[in-house]
């Protein structure tokens, strides 16, 4: 899905073609000022097409790159993000990524919880945010709970994306959505919308919600 970004020796020498290895922008830049040199002058320009591409090109400026091969995840949709938390609390649980401070890796839940969560229900393959509560007869699976979530007595949530504040009510249902509270703000088409929150599904496929 991404344009090749070919390596060889330390340095960049094409976008699309050229020689050497072929890898992926991660997309983080270390860059001198004199790339306002470079800029086109308008009102918006994109740095890929509009320098670098031109710069190697023309080989008016060098481009050098480092090579990562770690973990490494494109979060730019719900899917990915999702699949993402899971790949990333796998490795963790497995123990070759330490969780980060103030969490940590729940083996029997398989989850990654936050030291100052409350877990009253039932979690699997998770992770639950700073100050979120899952309260008795819930239960949540393959789900991400942000910050100071909470979700309610009896209620079921699978393959979600709980946002920051959500507060879900007993007996709330929510499957394949990334969820969050509703601001006064205009929504693309395909939000799902309700009085209190905004459900984007996951995977293209229509959630079930019953809140």
């Amino acid at each position: 899905r991404f344009t090749r970004v070919f390596f060889d020796n330390g340095r960049i020498n094409g976008f699309g073609e050229g020689t050497g290895q072929t890898l992926m922008f991660a997309g983080a830049h270390c860059i001198s000022r004199r790339i306002f040199d470079l800029l086109p002058d308008r009102e918006f320009s994109g740095i890929t097409e509009d320098v670098y591409l031109p710069a190697v090109r023309q080989k008016s400026a060098t481009l050098s790159g480092v090579r990562y091969d770690g973990p490494w995840f494109d979060i730019g949709t719900p899917s990915r993000y999702l699949s993402a938390s899971e790949s990333i609390s796998t490795l963790m649980l497995g123990g070759e990524l330490k969780p980060p401070t103030g969490s940590r890796a729940d083996q029997q839940r398989k989850s990654i919880l936050s030291d100052s969560c409350r877990i009253e229900g039932d979690v699997e393959r998770s992770v639950v945010g700073t100050r979120s509560i899952v309260h008795a007869g819930a239960t949540v699976r393959r789900s991400v709970l942000w910050e100071e979530v909470s979700i309610g007595a009896d209620c079921e949530v699978t393959d979600a994306i709980i946002g920051n504040g959500v507060d879900f009510q007993s007996g709330s249902r929510v499957q394949n959505a990334m969820v969050c509270r509703r601001r006064d703000v205009q929504y693309a088409d395909g939000i799902i919308l309700n009085d209190k929150f905004a459900f984007v599904p996951i995977d293209n496929s229509r959630p079930s919600i019953v809140e």
